[in-house]
């Protein structure tokens, strides 16, 4: 679903997600694709009900960038993130993850920053402390 976005609302894109490009090794390739889709501030939406290792991972405590899902958010450009385990309402779906885009590069260096400190797998802590080291945010040579 693509909301194009609309005043004071900011564009937004939902994915129904299975995690097969994973296992093809195409899924930050596709998550690249939607990051440059998306205007300024724009949101990504993608469910993880379907992706066991994404659901039992938060399950057991960690973060969304701590994740497979979470780390090739990440590679693909998103810093930020929210875990809508329980949705609001009835219109909302089921368990998703948001992303936003923010081009700011300040912002997304606090955003990785605050997610370094977050993390607690080593290979989400060397992912986020090496895009921190080279400055950035987004390095398409880690995909």
């Amino acid at each position: 679903m693509i909301f194009l976005g609309r005043g004071y609302y900011p564009p937004w894109i939902e994915l129904d997600y299975d995690p097969w490009p994973r296992r093809e090794q195409i899924e930050v390739d596709i998550f690249k694709v939607f990051f440059d889709l998306l205007k300024e501030n724009g949101r990504f939406f993608v469910t993880y009900y379907k992706d066991s290792s994404t659901f039992g991972a938060i399950m057991r405590g960690l973060s969304i960038a701590d994740t497979e899902l979470g780390r090739s958010l990440i590679r693909a450009g998103f810093t930020w993130f929210k875990n809508w385990y329980f949705p609001e309402g009835g219109n909302e779906g089921g368990m998703k993850v948001q992303a936003n885009k923010n081009m700011d590069i300040n912002v997304r260096k606090r955003h990785l920053t605050e997610l370094l400190a977050e993390v607690k797998t080593p290979e989400s802590r060397e992912l986020i402390a090496e895009l921190l080291a080279q400055g950035q945010s987004r390095d398409r040579s880690l995909q």
